[in-house]
């Protein structure tokens, strides 16, 4: 039976059935929302209306066991549920980096695949290597760096900005390393007059000379289809920016290069002299003579260079280089 009275507001209404112990629910009898009026039930919920649109709030009365059941239901769910979000998010957060793991390691070995059969070493230039036509592949007490493809593109980004010049090997690009230093990028194109051979050729030869009028090789990278020598950078760049133009050629004066001119003659005595094995340099001209910070020349781009032995003192060439 339901019990209406207009003049209690829903306060009133909830402590009107609160005193009533046959009080089964109570709600407002104003639809609108103003709170206004007080319809209480005794008993059984009648006279109660569906609405289809909107409707208004209906407080129930239910017995203290049966409502601390359904709060101790609702707690055992919640409960479930983070655990079943936890154990979500943990297993997300192994199979993430498994999955990573897995593409990286079959990135690399597609790359590997890939890579030609080439490995940076370094020894003393006195050395006699095993094999005169080849890279010594020990790969052991290397002072040269594999360079990843990754580290040279953040480098140089391979803009014109950074673009140093132009040979028959291809591009060289100025960049700049994490740790601040300052290199030079020789990057085999795939249109190259030059190849792999002359790449080997260099890396075999710089990486045993070691004088302070040679360009010192820092490191390779050959990956995917890059093939790419990193050298330090000279930051006065060749010869010929000061030889073929006037303005830069007046800050050199004959005492400055009296002591360039020196400097050559002893990176050629290195190759021709004091080195066991006698290297000619097959492409020496100004933009190949480098100038660092201080204006010491060194030679650089030993891609078309001839290994004689100690007593051979001449070789036939049939290609036609240098400009």
């Amino acid at each position: 039976m339901a019990r209406v009275d207009k003049s209690m507001g829903l306060k009133a209404c909830e402590e009107l059935c609160f005193r009533n112990c046959s009080c089964t629910g109570y709600t407002s009898a104003d639809v609108n929302g103003t709170g206004r009026g007080c319809i209480t039930w005794d008993g059984e919920l009648i006279d109660t209306s569906l609405f289809l649109h909107g409707g208004q709030d209906l407080y129930i009365r239910v017995d203290a066991a049966e409502l601390a059941q359904y709060s101790k239901k609702s707690k055992s769910f919640d409960h479930k549920r983070l655990v079943t979000i936890v154990a979500s998010i943990a297993a997300m957060l192994f199979i993430l980096p498994l999955v990573y793991w897995l593409a990286m390691k079959r990135r690399k070995g597609k790359t590997g695949r890939n890579k030609l059969p080439i490995r940076c070493t370094s020894s003393p230039f006195y050395q006699v290597p095993s094999r005169g036509n080849e890279i010594n592949e020990s790969g052991t007490n290397s002072d040269l760096q594999f360079f990843d493809l990754s580290t040279i593109v953040a480098a140089t980004d391979f803009s014109l900005i950074n673009k140093l010049g132009q040979g028959g090997f291809g591009m060289v690009y100025k960049g700049r390393l994490y740790n601040g230093q300052e290199i030079a990028v020789k990057r085999l194109s795939n249109n190259s007059r030059q190849g792999i051979e002359e790449l080997k050729n260099e890396v075999k030869l710089i990486a045993r000379l070691q004088h302070k009028n040679l360009v010192r090789l820092l490191g390779c990278c050959i990956q995917e289809d890059e093939k790419m020598l990193i050298y330090e950078y000279l930051p006065n760049k060749g010869m010929d920016s000061y030889i073929f133009d006037k303005a830069r050629g007046s800050m050199v004066d004959w005492g400055k290069r009296f002591e360039i001119i020196l400097g050559i003659v002893r990176g050629m005595m290195c190759l021709h002299q004091d080195s066991r094995l006698r290297i000619i340099h097959m492409d020496l001209k100004a933009s190949n003579l480098l100038l660092d910070a201080t204006m010491n020349p060194k030679k650089s781009d030993f891609g078309m260079a001839k290994i004689f032995a100690g007593d051979q003192i001449e070789a036939n060439t049939v290609r036609v280089v240098g400009t």
